[in-house]
């Protein structure tokens, strides 16, 4: 960014005077005159820019509509009075510990035609719904024959029902068998039998250059079955998503929203990884940079839900937490940090004293502005440790030493 600057008047060279150098005559009173006019000029300035200025300090932020009095009024508004938003909302089913991910040898190579009409039937589309209004659509792969699908848990979140749309447009209900958002997987099921269930291959075995396909529903319900092509651009790629660091495979091609879930295959029409995420920028344009969840990982998590419903020893603090707008933060002077919208029973945070309509403004001395900062620092933790959580309640501000526990034991 360039900047220019113009001199003020004031600053303007002064002529010097001379020894010896005849003074202008009435010297004095142009010195009067240049003053008087000065004067007249800065007061008037002073008059525009007063006339200009709002009546009040409030009036110099936006106007915003804020509840009337207390700001937990707002925050309920927001997010619901001690509304959860975990997959935990969805009706369960009980895993089945006999049913493993198995990865299939690699065969001859195909054309993406081929692999198209392989995958596809193994492919469908999740809707996400709250109280019956849809709000997410995704992708999922079957991966057994009597209806057990993987999806990412991202596409799940908040959702209290869920409707499953097969290649030949049969529609499902389903019920969630587990989920662990660390890595991003969740296992679904819906009654059927008989799907074309996908091959995994193992991810372990890619090289950069590799060719690789993707199918999901990018953009919804419009573009549902859509292939994608390209090649590995990396593999182990840290990626750093809401608090937390993933090793996944990196592509160039196309992965859009919709396509969560979906499947990056191989040229033998093997599923290799689990599509989940692109690279944005508000700045600029970024194009052929998605990623994919590499199958090896895939396999660990799916396998801990299939024999137990969860992945254990992720730590959980038993907060549910929201972002602070700056509506907020301005109306109601609150300090930055993060809303705690609901305790979970039996947590360590509820065993400390942390209590719905806190704000957490630091943990571990460290401060908070979004929930990506919380879990970056929990991360940090093994369950049995305690985190140090800075609250700020009704204008008082102290630390409550908090339990970290397994986050599968609080629902």
């Amino acid at each position: 960014m360039s900047y220019s600057y113009e001199r003020d008047p004031w600053d303007e060279p002064r002529s010097e005077v001379r020894e010896g150098r005849p003074r202008r005559r009435g010297g004095a009173l142009g010195y009067i005159v240049a003053i008087l006019a000065t004067l007249v000029l800065v007061f008037a300035a002073l008059l525009v820019i007063g006339m200009s200025l709002p009546e009040s300090d409030v009036a110099l932020y936006p106007e915003y509509t804020l509840p009337p009095d207390d700001y937990r009024d707002y925050f309920d508004g927001l997010y619901g009075s001690g509304a959860s938003t975990g997959t935990n909302n969805l009706e369960r089913t009980e895993p089945d510990p006999d049913v493993e991910l198995s990865f299939t040898p690699r065969g001859e190579e195909l054309s993406l035609g081929e692999i198209y009409d392989r995958l596809l039937p193994s492919i469908v589309s999740i809707t996400a719904a709250i109280d019956g209004e849809a709000y997410s659509m995704g992708t999922g792969v079957i991966f057994t024959e009597d209806g057990y699908i993987i999806t990412n848990s991202h596409v799940l979140d908040g959702a209290d029902e869920l409707t499953i749309v097969l290649h030949d447009d049969r529609e499902f209900s389903a019920m969630l068998v587990g989920y662990d958002s660390l890595s991003d997987i969740a296992v679904v099921k819906i009654d059927c039998t008989g799907l074309a269930a996908a091959p995994f291959g193992d991810s372990s075995n890619l090289r950069v250059g590799d060719e690789v396909a993707a199918i999901g529903n990018p953009l919804g319900e419009e573009f549902r079955g859509t292939m994608t092509n390209g090649i590995v651009s990396a593999i182990n790629r840290e990626v750093y998503y809401d608090g937390n660091y993933m090793t996944l495979i990196q592509t160039n091609a196309a992965i859009n929203e919709g396509n969560s879930g979906g499947a990056l295959i191989d040229m033998s029409g093997r599923v290799i990884g689990i599509t989940n995420m692109k690279m944005i920028s508000y700045g600029s344009s970024i194009e052929g940079i998605g990623f994919a969840i590499p199958s090896s990982s895939v396999k660990t998590v799916v396998d801990e839900i299939m024999d137990s419903g969860h992945v254990a020893g992720r730590p959980g603090i038993g907060v549910t937490v929201g972002t602070i707008p700056q509506e907020a933060l301005w109306g109601y002077d609150l300090p930055s940090g993060v809303y705690v919208t609901e305790v979970s029973p039996g947590s360590g945070a509820e065993a400390a004293g942390v209590l719905a309509g806190d704000i957490i403004v630091a943990a571990d001395g460290v401060e908070i502005y979004s929930n990506s900062d919380l879990n970056g620092i929990k991360a940090e933790h093994l369950v049995g440790d305690y985190i140090v959580l800075t609250i700020w309640r009704d204008g008082e501000v102290f630390d409550l030493d908090v339990e970290i526990m397994d986050m599968n034991s609080l629902f």
